[in-house]
């Protein structure tokens, strides 16, 4: 798709599909509706959390693909807690501290690649150090998983660079 107004009306089109779909927990970054699906955890079954988690992931990638500015970070936080709100209503017995800030870690970690940021936005979750043992844990061998991936980052079409021919280097 040459015309970037056609993929970014495109793009939008998806999002607000998916905005209904998702309801208004999934809509925008996150950072206020992260408070509110916390809060409201009992509220949601284990199918609506999952869907949130799926149409939250599928709106970044969206929204990547189209070529919207904005971060990418504040959207994986919102996922990761919401991936700890569900893995908290799978298995009950989990804390929800641990599974909120581990889920966050992860999909920090995953989306940034960057051990130390994942940890620090982990623990800022939480509003302790209660489960920063627990993280420093979880985040070593989680970083050598994600260290050797590629960014995620979409980069548009590149042309190729012509190469110089040995003729050419040899007369400069």
């Amino acid at each position: 798709m040459r015309n970037p107004v056609f993929y970014a009306t495109l793009g939008r089109a998806l999002l607000g599909i998916l905005g209904a779909i998702g309801g208004p927990v999934t809509m925008f970054k996150g950072l206020a509706q992260m408070g509110d699906l916390v809060a409201h955890r009992d509220d949601y079954a284990v199918g609506q959390l999952t869907l949130i988690v799926l149409v939250k992931i599928v709106a970044l990638i969206i929204a990547a693909a189209a070529g919207f500015r904005g971060g990418r970070i504040f959207p994986s936080v919102f996922i990761g807690v919401a991936i700890g709100v569900l893995a908290n209503a799978l298995i009950p017995d989990v804390p929800l501290t641990i599974a909120v800030s581990a889920g966050a870690l992860g999909m920090v970690l995953a989306v940034a690649r960057d051990g130390w940021i994942a940890l620090f936005i982990a623990v800022a979750l939480t509003g302790g150090v209660v489960v920063l043992p627990v993280l420093c844990i979880a985040v070593l061998p989680s970083w050598l998983v994600v260290s050797r991936a590629p960014e995620m980052i979409v980069h548009g079409k590149t042309e190729a660079t012509p190469q110089p021919d040995a003729a050419t280097i040899a007369a400069r």
